[in-house]
């Protein structure tokens, strides 16, 4: 515990750094307060919004009564500093590029506190997680960032309730003013260690626990409920529970809560043998990808309502800012998941940290995820085996392939240097053309048996694109359908050099960049200095890989097109060397050695 002396410090230190003046000469906001609080390593099965056989009571169910409940929210990774990343940036790990130990947040991402901030909010953030920290980065758009463990003068993370505190104090010296306020509070996160009458109250749980965790091996370990840690880690989750509950008690007192605009999210799961392995940060499997969240608007406007869709934890920025009546960035890969915008998209997961190198990668119902360390291919269908317990990958070698030539094309796009990718139709189509000049180092992404690549000489390159259409089948209201996914073919290579396309057959089209698609002559000299300006709008590839066509689509409306961009070598994640009393945080935690 902390001394009188060591209480009076801290709160000293706040009013000092909340009282001072934030952004003058900015229109005011509509709405005042918005709160984004991250309760770290939760998974949803041990909320009673998410699995009803759970004590009720704590603050993310109440806040769900008032707010919109996000029932399939997912994290891009299993660890806190990628998936906060996203988060604040609204942009995929390959993106932002925040994935070890040691990698931060690249200053040319525009954060969603920076934005609040440029449209007249003050910033505010308290961290109990020393991952996220102004050392990686994440004090960017904020006015005052709280590391709330060098606050308390501790090298263990420091309870919900002192972090919930420092919160109330900032809080109530803004007063009425516009403010943004970030809370991320660490009681989940191992070691766990329930405060004494929260592990008392866990004795009367354990009936109905075994019932509502049947699938997790550590239910079933015949331990004294003390040194189990399955029940360890429920009664810190409670804990974190019921201070939520706490702090929104606190806004309600201060007149905030019904005006506000608050978002309660985790950054992760945690494993506990469901497949071998215990915490995070090893895998990605679905008990730590997909976690909890709910939103409440200003006015509690759409109270109760559900959003069934997948959700993806770089959707809250542009959710959030467009519930403020505020622009997004164009930098922002998410959607806003309010709009009612539900159309099927490809998601992709991924984990480098640690020596472990693994993708996941999201179609309807099936999940299939790669171990690229070790090689290992693992197929799940969600909806009948949600618990992914039943690897299928032997029996659809088809969507194997299927789902990883998507994964590669995905992760492709991002790549510095120059990009030809051919989309498909209906009906089956080429495209033909040589490269002139082609650098030695082209790789290849997605090509089949039948696509060509042969050199002719002289540098020169011949190139021909098989898009044949790819047919699959969906299951949809309970049907099985016909679903047919027009092929897309892709070359890229890391240079920077003029290149020559020169067509061959029928004059096809070509989309440059942003632009749209438009004939061309056979002959193209493209310069990387010239279509650096035409990057991709909103970074996304274009012919996203998996698109759904019908087969009533005709030549006449669909046409073959080879897309050409180029990406640039922009400054990326550095990497910082954290002090030795950060690493020693980092140590109690479990990470390092």
């Amino acid at each position: 515990m902390f001394t009188r002396t060591q209480r009076r410090s801290a709160i000293a230190m706040l009013f000092f750094c909340f009282c001072s003046g934030e952004p003058a000469g900015v229109p005011e906001p509509e709405s005042r307060h918005v709160f984004l609080i991250v309760v770290d390593t939760t998974r949803t099965d041990v909320l009673s919004s998410f699995n009803p056989l759970l004590p009720k009571g704590g603050g993310f169910r109440e806040l769900a009564r008032d707010g919109v409940l996000l029932e399939n929210l997912y994290a891009p990774s299993s660890w806190t500093r990628t998936s906060v990343a996203s988060l604040m940036t609204g942009t995929g790990p390959s993106r932002h590029g925040v994935a070890d130990r040691f990698s931060s947040l690249p200053k040319s991402l525009p954060t969603l506190a920076a934005q609040l901030r440029a449209s007249g909010y003050a910033t505010f953030g308290w961290s109990a997680n020393p991952n996220i920290l102004p050392e990686w980065g994440f004090d960017a758009g904020f006015g005052q960032f709280v590391d709330t463990g060098r606050l308390f003068a501790t090298s263990t993370p420091p309870e919900a309730t002192m972090v919930f505190g420092a919160a109330r104090v900032g809080v109530q010296a803004r007063g009425d003013e516009p403010g943004f306020y970030y809370i991320h509070v660490m009681d989940p996160h191992a070691p766990y260690v329930p405060p004494p009458e929260i592990a008392r109250g866990l004795r009367r749980w354990v009936p109905s626990l075994s019932r509502a965790f049947p699938g997790v091996p550590a239910v079933q370990v015949d331990l004294p409920l003390e040194r189990n840690p399955f029940f360890s880690y429920l009664g810190e989750v409670r804990d974190a529970d019921l201070r939520l509950k706490e702090f929104l008690a606190f806004l309600r007192s201060q007149g905030i809560y019904r005006d506000a605009l608050i978002a309660v999210v985790s950054d992760h799961g945690e494993e506990f043998q469901e497949h071998g392995r215990t915490g995070h940060g090893r895998s990605l499997y679905e008990e730590v990808l997909r976690v909890p969240g709910v939103i409440k608007l200003p006015g509690n406007e759409r109270a109760g309502e559900r959003v069934a869709g997948p959700v993806e934890l770089a959707d809250l920025s542009p959710t959030i800012l467009a519930a403020l009546g505020l622009p997004v960035s164009p930098a922002n890969e998410g959607r806003d998941f309010l709009s009612g915008n539900e159309e099927p998209r490809i998601r992709v997961a991924s984990l480098d940290l640690d020596g472990h190198h693994q993708r996941a990668i999201y179609d309807e119902n099936w999940k299939l995820i790669l171990d690229q360390g070790a090689g290992e291919v693992e197929l799940f269908d969600l909806e009948s085996d949600p618990a992914e317990k039943i690897n299928l990958e032997a029996d659809h070698p088809e969507k194997v392939l299927h789902l990883r030539s998507m994964l590669e094309r995905r992760l492709s796009h991002e790549k510095a240097g120059w990009h030809l990718r051919g989309c498909g139709c209906p009906s089956a189509d080429s495209i033909s053309f040589a490269l002139t000049k082609a650098p030695g180092d082209l790789h290849e992404v997605g090509l089949e048996s039948d696509d060509l690549m042969e050199p002719l000489g002289d540098g020169r390159v011949q190139v021909r694109f098989e898009l044949n259409p790819i047919h699959n089948s969906a299951r949809r209201f309970g049907r099985v359908q016909d679903v047919w996914v027009g092929d897309v073919d892709e070359l890229y290579w890391p240079g920077s050099q003029s290149i020559r396309l020169e067509l061959q057959g029928d004059r096809r089209r070509v989309g440059i960049g942003e632009g749209d698609a438009v004939k061309v002559p056979h002959v193209i000299d493209l310069d990387s200095d010239d279509i650096r300006s035409h990057r991709l709008a909103s970074d996304r590839p274009p012919c996203e890989s998996g698109r759904r066509i019908q087969r009533v689509e005709t030549k006449r409306s669909c046409q073959p097109v080879l897309h050409v961009w180029y990406v640039s070598r922009d400054a990326s994640t550095s990497v910082v060397d954290p002090d030795p009393e950060l690493l020693e945080r980092l140590r109690a935690l479990g990470y390092g050695s």
